[in-house]
């Protein structure tokens, strides 16, 4: 279904054109896969300050059970990305399905010979997944632990009102000290009498 009847009078250009479509196609391919990257980045920046959020928030609020909702973003944002993975990989995979078939018309299988080496080993669209299959694990344990988190006796101390004068009771002796007598400011000339003779 590839390959097109050609028109009568198409000329004998059919090789040329079938090398220019191949070399569009690659170079799509390869701008798939540069989204795909960014993509990946872009994800993962967000993921990365969206924890950072999460552990300075922790530390300030009381209170942590309205993060599990942050966890929840997480879950969802990771969860869409999986879907987007899913879908670059449909589509390089249909991309390199047209470029072995374009390549029956070429001299040299290249990316079939590629495509078929690589299937030795773990495909990169699986390796990619790890990443937010990981963070989705680690945004759900981080709703759990924000959810039954037992504070420390600082974070359960209560607020106590006082209400003046204070009654306070002591039992046994009490000491009481006064304070300090201040040293007496040593006196300026002017103030220090003058000694000689007395007048008359």
């Amino acid at each position: 279904t590839l390959w097109n009847p050609l028109p009568a009078g198409y000329g004998t250009k059919e090789d040329d054109h079938a090398l220019e479509q191949y070399k569009l196609f690659v170079d799509s391919s390869h701008k798939a896969s540069d989204r795909r990257l960014s993509t990946n980045s872009y994800m993962l920046t967000i993921n990365s300050s969206l924890l950072t959020l999460m552990g300075l928030l922790a530390g300030l609020l009381p209170d942590r059970k309205p993060l599990v909702l942050l966890c929840a973003a997480g879950v969802a944002l990771s969860a869409g990305w999986l879907v987007v993975l899913e879908t670059f990989r449909r589509l390089n995979g249909a991309k390199f399905r047209v470029i072995h078939q374009l390549e029956t018309r070429l001299p040299a299988n290249v990316f079939n010979e590629e495509w078929r080496l690589l299937n030795a080993y773990r495909p990169m669209s699986l390796t990619e997944k790890t990443v937010p299959r990981t963070l989705i694990f680690l945004y759900v344990v981080l709703a759990g632990i924000l959810w039954f988190w037992v504070g420390s006796r600082d974070d359960q101390a209560k607020r106590i009102r006082i209400d003046s004068p204070i009654r306070i009771e002591t039992v046994g002796p009490v000491t009481v000290t006064s304070p300090p007598q201040a040293q007496p400011a040593t006196a300026t000339p002017a103030q220090r009498p003058v000694r000689g003779r007395p007048k008359p």
